[in-house]
This record gives C-alpha cells, structure tokens and sequence, in this order.
C-alpha cells in the first residue's frame, strides 16, 4: 500500500467515529472509573508500606541487640540475611504494584486525552492531518489493500 492509501484510510476510519462521537463519548465516559480505578491497588501498597515498616525496625532492633548484647555472630548474619531478604521481597513488591498503579494512571488520563480530542474535533476530516493521526493512531494493520484496521488510542 502506498502512503496516500494509508492516509485515506487513517481518514476514513477516523471519521467513522466523529459520525457517531457523542454515543462512543456517552458509553465510554461511564467505564473509565472502573476501567481505571485505582483503589485496590491504594490498599495494597499501604499494607505492603506498613509490612516493609514493620520489617525494616526489626532490622533495626535486630542490629541494636546485636551491637549491645554478646550473641553468636554466624547466627546473627543468617537471621539477618533473612530479615534482609524478607525486606526485599516486599520491597519488590511493593514496587510491582506501584508500577501497577502508575500504569492505570496513565491509562486514564491516555483516555481522558482521546475523549477530549474526539470532543473537540468539529466536523469530518476533509484530508489526512498528520497531527490528529500521531495523537489518536496507536497502530494501523494492513489485511489487504481493502481492509485496514486503524487502532486508535484508548488506553
């Protein structure tokens, strides 16, 4: 396919969603607090913040015995390998979920973006705008010269 075949059919699927813009805004609008909720995640991470507290001040607690109190130290470098090691893994994930939660965040707002977009777009592409299509095209694929899928942006 030539680029002026994309172009048109970047166009032609594009305009497909201005024709019916205000039904796809109503029925998306009331999906983006579930599709991006970030409650769950909220809730994880103070539990997991407050398990990694805890472990670390025994880890404290742990060094200051040891520094005030005669005790085998082979012993103590495995116990605290294995505090050390307990920390880490909630620290990991920890991160795992924050990570989860800044990937809904974007989510959300990559959607609000689209949606403001598709609002403020008056009236149907007369030709290709570079700018609408590097803003909204997540992707185009090709099946025949005929039938090209255009994934916009949502998520």
């Amino acid at each position: 396919m030539t680029d002026d075949e994309l172009k048109k059919a970047f166009v032609l699927a594009f305009n497909q969603i201005l024709k019916g813009k205000n039904d796809y805004i109503a029925a998306y609008e009331p999906i983006i607090e579930t599709l991006t909720d970030t409650g769950k995640l909220d809730a994880e991470i103070a539990v997991l913040q407050e398990r990694c507290n805890g472990v670390y001040a025994e880890i404290e607690q742990f060094i200051k015995d040891n520094a005030n109190h005669a005790q085998s130290q082979g012993e103590y470098r495995l116990r605290y390998a294995e505090l050390a090691e307990r920390y880490e893994v909630l620290k990991a994930e920890l991160t795992g979920i924050e990570t989860a939660k800044l990937s809904q965040t974007l989510r959300r707002e990559k959607i609000l973006r689209f949606l403001e977009d598709l609002r403020g777009q008056d009236g149907l592409l007369q030709e290709f705008d570079e700018g609408i299509f590097r803003a909204l095209t997540d992707k185009m694929t090709v099946y025949s010269k005929v039938n090209v899928a255009v994934t916009f942006r949502k998520d």
